[in-house]
């Protein structure tokens, strides 16, 4: 996925989605590299189920239910969109404290909803971006171009 994201394509498909208009004025097709990763996406997924009914050499349509699709999601909403190991990261951390809360009571799902809601509201980027995009002083990114916008505007007035 680093190789991915860090080759040519990968940079015009994140260049789409920060600015279409100017990938656009590059004389690149928006639509066409946004088709192109729609079907990719869909054949790894294709994929990935082929590889799962292989697996457990049965096929059954509860892998579709809401559940499993409502897990991927809390995954990625801790570990965060937008970097190559957030979701990986959020899908540790869902299943270390899943099977934290099940020791702790069969109602586990009580307990780790509220911090998946916490999580969701401190950690923006998810928890996996927050953590590995603080510099030294401590500030999320975000905080730094706020901060840097600041400078210039003093710096101008």
């Amino acid at each position: 996925m680093l190789r991915l994201r860090r080759s040519p394509f990968g940079m015009i498909l994140r260049a789409t989605h920060a600015n279409p208009r100017r990938v656009d004025a590059l004389g690149y097709s928006v639509f066409g590299v946004r088709l192109t990763a729609y079907v990719a996406s869909g054949v790894l997924t294709g994929i990935a189920g082929l590889l799962l009914a292989n697996l457990t050499a049965f096929a059954s349509p509860s892998y579709m239910s809401w559940p499993v699709s409502g897990e991927l999601i809390v995954m990625v909403v801790i570990g965060g969109l937008g970097n190559v190991l957030g979701p990986i990261f959020g899908a540790v951390a869902y299943l270390l404290m899943e099977e934290a809360f099940k020791s702790v009571t069969q109602h586990w799902m009580l307990l780790i909803g509220p911090v998946v809601v916490v999580i969701a509201m401190l950690a923006r980027g998810g928890y996996g971006r927050s953590r590995a995009g603080r510099g030294p002083a401590g500030q999320a990114p975000a905080q730094k171009a706020q901060a840097s916008k600041a400078e210039v505007k003093e710096a101008s007035v």
